[in-house]
């Protein structure tokens, strides 16, 4: 299992990551791209299947976030927004269309969370540099259990910045 998107029940309750709720329509591909661009940016992303509208979707996500950031997904539009974004002005970032920029969608969401300016936004399947994103490998227990130990690493560093910022 991808210890970096999996479902919210599957996922350990003592570690944070950017929340997804899914209408029950979307593929787990859409999904897994969503997660594999968290997982670019070092932020683990967990999910959950929730009837509703992106916007929506995204806001009641975000609320359940330890790291205050939900996407909402809903096969036609996809949103990001963090917690404590005002709610009359709707969700911080909302993209509509056939073809959703999911791995770019993840990459954001992750980019908020460590309070960085958003990524150069790419059509699916593209690097940076223009070239095919190459199909992730199969990894092995041994490289599960290190990307276990530096998830936990990142994201005791990230709770502690998050605290410190709250006390300010």
């Amino acid at each position: 299992m991808n210890p970096w998107c999996r479902p919210l029940k599957d996922a350990p309750t003592d570690r944070p990551a950017v929340t997804l709720l899914a209408a029950p329509s979307v593929p787990e591909e859409a999904i897994g791209a969503l997660g594999a661009g968290s997982e670019e940016e070092g932020i683990p992303l967990v999910w959950e299947r929730l009837d509703g509208e992106a916007s929506a979707l995204a806001r009641e996500a975000a609320r359940r976030s330890r790291l205050e950031v939900g996407i909402g997904l809903d096969g036609r539009a996809a949103s990001v927004t963090p917690a404590k974004f005002p709610e009359e002005r709707g969700v911080y970032l909302h993209e509509e269309g056939p073809d959703l920029p999911l791995r770019w969608i993840g990459q954001a969401a992750a980019c908020l969370v460590k309070g960085e300016p958003l990524p150069p936004k790419m059509k699916e399947g593209q690097s940076p540099a223009g070239l095919p994103v190459p199909e992730p490998m199969a990894t092995l227990e041994e490289e599960d259990s290190e990307e276990e130990a530096l998830v936990a690493a990142v994201t005791r560093i990230v709770m502690e910045a998050l605290e410190k910022e709250r006390r300010r």
